[in-house]
């Protein structure tokens, strides 16, 4: 009888565990998923805990986020703040090659060679922009000099060594 008594009282408590465990899996079943993901920084990890990716606002609150290689190295970076937003991709020796910056006064785009030698096309804002010349001037010009009318967009090219 002890045991009739037993084991009637473990199916009893089996069965209280059941209902308990299916209620909270209809529970959770009904909970909506969130519509947005709110954090000051969010970092994407390899399967090493490497972080390869990261997302955060500064302590200036420029919005920053970084891509780096299997070794944490950054190797583009891409920030955005009032001022306006930059774009960097880096080597493989993290010297920048490509820097994009896109300001209130002007743009910038910078490209530097394996030798260190840049080529900058900017544009200042803040400038005037230049006269253009009648098109029976340019097609005159253009029989003469072809190569330099390629760039007539009112950007400047300087070369730094």
């Amino acid at each position: 009888m002890k045991m009739n008594r037993l084991a009637v009282a473990l199916t009893a408590i089996n069965f209280v565990i059941l209902i308990f465990v299916l209620a909270q899996s209809g529970a959770n079943a009904t909970q909506t998923t969130p519509q947005a993901l709110r954090a000051r920084a969010i970092e994407l990890v390899d399967d090493n805990g490497q972080v390869r990716a990261q997302l955060n606002v500064e302590s200036n609150s420029e919005v920053v986020f970084r891509l780096r290689d299997a070794k944490g190295t950054i190797r583009v970076k891409l920030g955005a703040s009032e001022d306006g937003s930059g774009f960097l991709l880096l080597d493989d020796s993290t010297e920048p090659r490509v820097h994009v910056l896109a300001k209130r006064n002007g743009i910038s785009l910078t490209l530097t060679g394996k030798d260190g030698a840049k080529r900058v096309i900017s544009h200042n804002l803040d400038e005037p922009e230049p006269k253009r010349k009648s098109k029976a001037h340019a097609k005159s010009r253009r029989r003469k000099e072809p190569a330099k009318l390629l760039f007539a967009i009112p950007l400047r090219l300087c070369v730094f060594a």
